[in-house]
């Protein structure tokens, strides 16, 4: 999913995320 794809990559910090 392209959507999905484009949250990530604007998430400013996935590692907060992970936790």
């Amino acid at each position: 999913d392209v959507s999905a794809s484009s949250m990530l990559a604007t998430v400013p910090d996935q590692s907060h995320w992970n936790n």
